[in-house]
């Protein structure tokens, strides 16, 4: 009886209380990486820009709020870790506008939602000519791809365009960018 347990339990992976399979931490490690490494190598770039652009700006504003004065050129001066939030909490504009800010969200985020359901409801629904009004509310979303496509189609013209005009004064042969096979 024993022997055919220790056969059916013979190729099961041991499960940590945690959940996830035993064994050391750089095999486990390497077998997570080849299993999920292309994703977090297509999000790397984005996860970049995300912190470059946005969570680098965010602490450096804040970490120029504690000081008197700062300039591009010089370094800051005068820490102080409350003087800029008591003058921005006592300036009356800075209230009236966060106030303002306030009450126009409170107003246009319900109204926009509630007009946006209503646009799909109308939309989705099974009435004579609805095909036109669908063409008219997408329209706008279809042409900013067709004006790129054709400002594109004219810079890299075989005969008019624009880059190939620039081959064409260093006295280099045009590139047929859109009669090769290969695009």
């Amino acid at each position: 009886m024993e022997n055919i347990q220790s056969k059916q339990n013979a190729g099961a992976v041991k499960i940590s209380p945690s959940g996830h399979p035993k064994g050391n931490g750089k095999n486990a490690f390497v077998r997570f990486f080849k299993k999920n490494g292309a994703g977090f190598v297509f999000a790397l770039p984005v996860t970049l820009g995300l912190l470059f652009f946005t969570a680098y700006p965010l602490l450096a504003s804040l970490y120029y709020s504690f000081f008197k004065t700062y300039t591009v050129i010089r370094p800051p001066e005068g820490f102080s870790l409350t003087f800029n939030f008591a003058k921005m909490f006592s300036d009356q504009e800075w209230i009236k506008a966060i106030a303002n800010t306030g009450i126009y969200t409170l107003i246009s985020v319900p109204m926009f939602m509630v007009l946006s359901f209503a646009l799909a409801l109308a939309l989705n629904s099974r009435i004579k000519g609805i095909g036109i009004y669908r063409m008219l509310i997408y329209m706008p979303c279809v042409m900013s791809a067709v004006v790129s496509g054709i400002a594109w189609r004219s810079l890299i013209d075989v005969d008019y365009g624009w880059f190939n005009r620039v081959l064409r004064l260093l006295n280099l042969e045009p590139y047929p960018f859109l009669s090769e096979a290969a695009t």
